[in-house]
């Protein structure tokens, strides 16, 4: 499973942490809220840099309310969280089916 920094409580201003995916999995939210626009969870392509270069339109960005639960994340991926310098919220917990993620 992954969380944000200090979850349940709120993470802090200017975190950065990814999470490698070890294998083909469907993630499972559980609790999901961070500040919109601001603070994003993005789902890295395979074997390809972590992106944190998110919008609002952005595929494979979550931010708000709105979680990736259902989303299959493929082997080589990379989970990256990064907040902004503002406001924190109570941040996000979700595992992968299989839950074989590594920090």
């Amino acid at each position: 499973c992954m969380t944000t920094p200090n979850y349940p409580y709120n993470y802090w201003n200017n975190q950065f942490c990814s999470v490698n995916v070890l294998e083909r999995a469907e993630l499972t939210v559980f609790a999901f809220d961070t500040e919109s626009h601001y603070d994003w969870l993005a789902i890295s392509p395979p074997n390809g840099p972590p992106s944190i270069q998110c919008s609002a339109s952005t595929d494979g960005c979550f931010a708000g309310s709105q979680g990736p639960d259902g989303v299959v994340v493929e082997a080589g991926s990379a989970l990256v969280f990064q907040s902004d310098q503002m406001v924190t919220r109570s941040g996000f917990r979700l595992c992968a089916g299989t839950d074989r993620l590594s920090t």
